[in-house]
């Protein structure tokens, strides 16, 4: 229960902080401020890391996860307790986000998905 607890403050303190309530967010059902259960990752956060490792000699496809899935949660808590886990101390699985949240819609010049897969835990 502590943990639960420790959880619920973190996510209160993110949800209350004066910089991310600065922010525009529109899949949170607010203009601004962060709702850490429905905010759509930053997918090109990752561009620039996949052309630094395509440009070491890597194959663009080894990171495919980055470019061709939109990822995301639509559950928190696990029943598993594994030792190495940040939810070990949990005995519930609950719903946490919806899948809208995380689809990501961007569609290359010709129409097309650029993330036409998912990836969801």
């Amino acid at each position: 229960m502590e943990y639960r607890k420790m959880r619920e403050d973190d996510m209160n303190r993110l949800e209350n902080d004066e910089f991310l309530n600065s922010l525009r967010n529109f899949h949170g059902g607010k203009e601004y401020g962060i709702n850490m259960a429905r905010q759509m990752p930053y997918y090109h956060l990752y561009d620039s890391f996949v052309n630094q490792q395509v440009e070491k000699g890597f194959k663009r496809e080894k990171y495919k996860d980055y470019q061709k899935y939109s990822i995301g949660f639509l559950t928190r808590g696990c029943v598993r307790h594994c030792p190495f886990c940040v939810n070990k101390l949990e005995n519930h699985i609950l719903p946490y986000s919806k899948l809208q949240c995380f689809l990501d819609e961007e569609r290359d010049d010709n129409g097309k998905l650029i993330r036409p897969y998912i990836s969801m835990g």
